[in-house]
């Protein structure tokens, strides 16, 4: 039986135990690949070459960033052709090439390596994603409604640890509109974790004084008590090139109820998460973000409705929104009043949460009269420090950033 070519070869596992069995000194097996053996035996030359491979140190970049190949194929290989598409140089024949790539886009790596009177050829049709510099601009906002897939490798770059179930867009269920983004984790139990990553965002025209505020929502609850599985959040400065992270949430803390069946939320199900601590170190124009799942045998995750915007844009983001909402004396001081206008025959949760995104009152939770209308509350207990008010209303949600002196 043949095992010497690629697609015959053993198996890594066969292979240590071949190895093992054949340098053991018992039965005198070692002498079998001593260098005079090989020479009688003719098998003292290279090994054949059988197939191309590569890998690169970036894969997701920044328009302007240099990446760096290197070929891994084996074996004998004498020459290389390389061929990057959207790259300069677009051809190299060396072993390790450094290539630059400017435009923003998707981009194909292939190589042909040779040796040994023989060739063999690889290529990878979306190897390199290339992002704009800078990115998109705030406010930024993302329902997924317009989304066709994922990746789209401009929006959204998707991180599979396994290779497995990971991040997709559904029309199961969503916070707003018709689409999220969820995976189909019911049952899955290998511990990996899968990473939705943005494109990037431009907030290098943030003032320094001003604070970001982001949020997003999510559904999720366990399968089993003991499930603990994780949400983490994460920031990068440098393109992803490396992240900070800035939140994490597991465990009962991602939801106390259990499910027994695989989980498809309703319009009470979503949670928000307030980011608060994105600091002006990060106020660059290639920041992007990353929401990173760890499963544990537990059930389905959904996430919709991203937002980023700088705090001094909350006014426009409340316009948007038609709450027309006030809320005075701010900084606070006493007694604060809240001034919306309500719809008829919808109800308003009110809360209040402190920098860390944690709720410490809730305000008010239920219908109000259609029109003007005022909601106070006392806020002289509170430590001095910036707080957030959350006004949630027909599956729309605003934030407001107050300050006790």
């Amino acid at each position: 039986m043949d095992y010497s070519y690629c697609s015959t070869m053993f198996s890594e596992g066969q292979a240590a135990r071949v190895q093992a069995a054949l340098l053991h000194t018992k039965g005198q097996r070692y002498k079998l690949s001593t260098p005079s053996n090989l020479v009688s035996t003719g098998t003292d030359g290279p090994g054949e070459l059988c197939e191309a491979v590569f890998s690169s140190d970036l894969r997701s970049i920044c328009a302007g960033t240099i990446v760096t190949f290197s070929d891994l194929s084996y074996h004998s290989v004498t020459s290389r052709a390389w061929s990057f598409e959207g790259g300069f140089p677009a051809t190299s024949t060396s072993e390790n090439p450094s290539i630059t790539y400017d435009t923003p886009g998707v981009y194909e790596v292939s190589l042909e390596v040779s040796g040994g009177g023989g060739s063999e050829f690889t290529s990878n049709e979306n190897y390199i994603v290339v992002l704009p510099t800078p990115g998109a601009t705030v406010p930024y906002k993302e329902e997924f409604e317009t989304l066709a897939d994922l990746p789209d490798y401009n929006r959204f770059m998707v991180e599979n640890e396994v290779g497995d179930v990971t991040w997709e867009l559904t029309t199961l269920a969503a916070s707003s509109g018709s689409k999220s983004a969820y995976i189909s984790n019911y049952n899955v139990s290998n511990g990996s974790k899968d990473a939705l990553i943005s494109g990037t965002i431009d907030l290098s025209n943030v003032d320094e004084d001003d604070d970001i505020i982001f949020n997003f929502k999510y559904a999720y609850k366990r399968r089993y008590a003991d499930n603990d599985e994780w949400i983490r959040f994460y920031v990068s400065n440098d393109c992803g090139e490396t992240w900070a992270l800035r939140k994490n949430i597991h465990g009962e803390d991602l939801d106390e109820d259990i499910t027994g069946s695989a989980f498809t939320p309703g319009a009470w199900d979503w949670r928000q998460v307030n980011i608060t601590n994105i600091y002006p170190d990060y106020y660059v124009s290639t920041f992007r973000y990353k929401i990173e799942f760890e499963n544990n045998n537990g059930n389905n995750i959904f996430i919709d409705d991203i937002n980023l915007y700088p705090s001094s844009m909350t006014s426009l983001i409340d316009e948007d929104k038609d709450f027309g909402i006030k809320v005075y004396p701010n900084p606070l001081a006493g007694e604060a009043t809240l001034e919306l206008v309500a719809e008829a025959g919808q109800n308003y949760n009110v809360t209040l949460h402190n920098a860390l995104g944690e709720k410490i009152a809730d305000i008010h939770n239920g219908s109000l009269l259609a029109g003007k209308n005022q909601i106070q509350w006392a806020t002289d207990h509170l430590a001095k420090g910036i707080y957030i008010l959350r006004i949630e209303s027909d599956g729309q949600i605003q934030t407001i950033k107050l300050v006790k002196d």
